[in-house]
């Protein structure tokens, strides 16, 4: 027969979550009262106090564990207590222990402790991070610079000696890429790509400078200081309850406490202020206890983690004058991230587009060369079906036969010197040209009279008497003036 104190329902869902444990109540009653953080993993504490009693619980399970009254009544605690469900026996197992709900959320905090301290510094020491980066970037002000240079001659229309900005807002940034050329197509940070790839290439890895920066855009400082604080609020609570723990064990009282109450006991609230002390009095009664050992290491810790929280404060409001922000402004660092990290991607993107197009305008120039270049040779490669044809009156290109005229002189030679001689007379009756025939008939220049004074395919053999060394045929071709008066001698 099984007796329901609590909500059905309440009762059946934390039977299953502390079924999980496999632990004994009793067992778990002690690892509370310890804080013993060996005894159960972050999880199951947090299953647990979800169902730690509430002052309801509390009254109604002292009701029924109450000795019946009376001669009849038979039943003990143990009897009731068996009767129970689950949850109910592991509530009234938690109401022996004192201050429990404080001592298992105090368990919890110190199971938690580590993995939250580390978050948070990493956060915080990125914040801090990012805005030292920002702050000592050399490229990214030079970047700036070009910006605000290439904005004033936009709005000034040239560099005349119009007022000029001395400054831009951070978040005008976002808006560079939404500004186009009358093409439609070039923006901005387009142009500004490559005025940069002109003058000052190194620039457009600035980015490399701000490791940091891609990923403080997604840490919310307000988060960070929430947490921070919450931090040092558990960490109070603890301290203070290490502080009553020590004394308790000490019996160090000013004053004799009064037994607490049913109501005390059930609100689970025993006062846990403490009197005033020295500061080395109250380091002596912590390391007096496992608990305050543990609290004195926090504290520590969670103090340095303050003063740097603090620091990389002052460093952002710093940034933001650095910035031309006023230091009473709204924006958080995340925001501020967030707009560096957006105008570092718009940037890469249209530095990407430049590339692309100057890939393509150098692929283009490559064709159009390559193409000119193989049009000529085309046209010798592969000659037309007319040019193929052979002309009729063009000479064959065969081999030249060896010829007897090419061992006498050039006539052309003959006529041009004969032409310019002085003595060279003609006769009034005949003209000068049959003399000359005369004269050149003496020396046959065509193949034909050789080939008829000769048998079919016998060699040319050209005669003696008619051959002259290339000594004495370079001379009578530069000073045929002997040949020509000794043959008109014999005409005359």
């Amino acid at each position: 027969n099984v007796v329901q104190v609590i909500d059905p329902k309440r009762a059946n869902n934390g039977g299953i979550i502390l079924a999980r444990l496999r632990m004994s109540y009793d067992d778990m009653a002690a690892a509370v009262d310890a804080m013993d953080e060996s005894a159960m993993s972050a999880n199951q504490a947090r299953g647990v106090i979800e169902y730690m009693p509430t002052l309801e619980e509390r009254r109604s399970l002292r009701e029924y564990m109450k000795p019946p009254g009376g001669k009849g009544g038979t039943t003990t605690s143990v009897e009731r207590f068996e009767r129970l469900c689950e949850c109910e026996k592991f509530m009234v197992a938690m109401m022996t222990v004192k201050q429990s709900k404080r001592k298992i959320r105090a368990l919890l905090f110190k199971l938690q402790f580590r993995g939250c301290i580390h978050d948070l510094a990493h956060d915080i020491f990125s914040i801090d991070k990012a805005c030292d980066e920002l702050i000592s970037s050399v490229r990214l002000r030079k970047l700036f610079g070009i910006v605000l240079n290439i904005g004033n001659r936009l709005n000034t229309a040239g560099p005349g000696q119009k007022k000029k900005s001395g400054g831009f807002t951070i978040k005008s940034l976002l808006k560079l890429d939404q500004a186009r050329a009358f093409d439609n197509k070039t923006t901005f940070l387009h142009y500004m790509v490559l005025v940069v790839q002109r003058n000052s290439e190194h620039l457009l890895d600035f980015k490399d400078d701000l490791p940091s920066v891609s990923k403080a855009d997604k840490i919310y400082w307000d988060q960070c200081v929430g947490e921070l604080e919450e931090v040092e609020t558990q960490l109070e609570n603890v301290r203070k309850l290490a502080l009553h723990e020590a004394k308790a064990s000490k019996v160090m009282y000013s004053l004799p406490r009064k037994k607490a109450t049913e109501e005390e006991e059930d609100r689970d609230s025993d006062d846990l202020s403490v009197e005033s002390m020295s500061l080395e009095d109250e380091v002596a009664l912590l390391r007096s206890t496992k608990i305050g050992m543990f609290a004195l290491g926090a504290i520590r810790k969670v103090s340095q983690l303050r003063e740097r929280a603090d620091l990389a404060r002052d460093k952002f409001e710093k940034l933001l004058e650095y910035f031309g922000e006023s230091r009473d402004s709204s924006m958080q660092p995340h925001e501020l991230f967030e707009v560096i990290n957006t105008f570092c991607r718009n940037f890469d993107a249209a530095r990407a587009d430049v590339e692309r197009t100057d890939k393509a305008k150098k692929r283009g120039e490559k064709k159009e060369v390559k193409k000119n270049d193989s049009t000529p040779n085309n046209n010798k490669s592969t000659p037309s079906k007319a040019a193929n044809k052979p002309s009729p009156s063009a000479p064959r290109h065969t081999p030249p036969l060896p010829r007897a005229s090419s061992h006498q002189p050039n006539m052309s030679s003959v006529l041009s010197a004969l032409s310019t001689t002085p003595k060279l007379r003609q006769s009034a009756g005949s003209p000068g040209v049959g003399k000359l025939g005369k004269i050149t008939s003496r020396y046959p220049d065509d193949e034909s009279s050789l080939s008829e004074s000769r048998a079919p395919n016998a060699p040319i053999q050209p005669k003696p008497s008619r051959l002259v060394s290339p000594h004495q045929r370079s001379v009578g071709a530069s000073s045929p003036q002997a040949h020509i008066n000794t043959s008109i001698s014999r005409e005359k």
